[in-house]
């Protein structure tokens, strides 16, 4: 267990955070295929410890998604004039638009932690909208004498990478928008992160029978980009 702070001891402080970048903006033209791209990043802070006890000044790079894992995390090193320093290589997924965190704080000897200073680097990709490559319906033909579950799969595929897909949607004939998943868990979902996204209804035999239902499908990215609408058709029968 981490030792308790001695109630004595003094907090340290940090104060004139200045970092780079504070934006990114990918060349599609480097373009190699990778997962990531390196953002090269430089972090120094001012840092005092009263008792003069300073064990370490530490940062975080986190994601614009709080539940993902830190991008990069580590140390500041002293300079030996107050300032603490790093120079790193971040790996920023190629899809993964948005703005990033850059958290940095102070620990003393003593266990207290000091103050938090904060910056954003913003990552913006410009790449083209999310594609929806294919939809499909499993049955395509319903019967109304039969309590049927249809699942739909909207094949989608995003030019900066399938991090950059934010959501994907269906609408019902009747215009109702529902989200479908990518996750491997939620609606029967086989496999998480392969752009396939999944949405499962059941009650489509109560339609009007000898009628053609159209769905249609429509995936957004974190850009702010939308693909075109994509239809599709299941049949009703008596």
């Amino acid at each position: 267990m981490p030792s308790v702070p001695d109630a004595a001891s003094v907090a340290p402080e940090i104060r004139n955070l200045v970092y780079s970048p504070q934006a990114v903006t990918p060349d599609p033209s480097s373009d190699s295929g990778e997962q990531t791209i390196p953002v090269p990043v430089e972090i120094s802070v001012t840092a005092s410890a009263p008792d003069g006890d300073l064990r370490e000044v530490a940062f975080v790079i986190q994601p614009p998604t709080p539940s993902l894992e830190p991008i990069a995390s580590g140390a500041l090193v002293p300079d030996g004039s107050g300032r603490h320093a790093t120079s790193l290589t971040a790996e920023i997924p190629r899809g993964g638009v948005g703005k990033y965190t850059v958290l940095v704080y102070a620990v003393s000897e003593a266990g207290r932690v000091s103050n938090t200073l904060r910056g954003h680097i913003n990552y913006v990709a410009e790449g083209g909208p999310p594609v929806i490559l294919d939809v499909l319906a499993d049955p395509d033909t319903i019967r109304v004498s039969q309590h049927t579950i249809l699942v739909l799969t909207a094949v989608v595929d995003d030019p900066d990478g399938l991090e950059n897909l934010n959501r994907v949607v269906v609408r019902t004939p009747n215009q109702q928008e529902f989200p479908m998943f990518d996750d491997g868990v939620s609606v029967g979902d086989p496999v998480a992160g392969d752009g396939r996204y999944t949405a499962r209804f059941s009650g489509v035999n109560q339609a009007t029978p000898n009628t053609t239902q159209v769905f249609s499908f429509q995936a957004f990215d974190r850009t702010g980009l939308s693909s075109e609408i994509v239809e599709k058709a299941v049949r009703i029968e008596q």
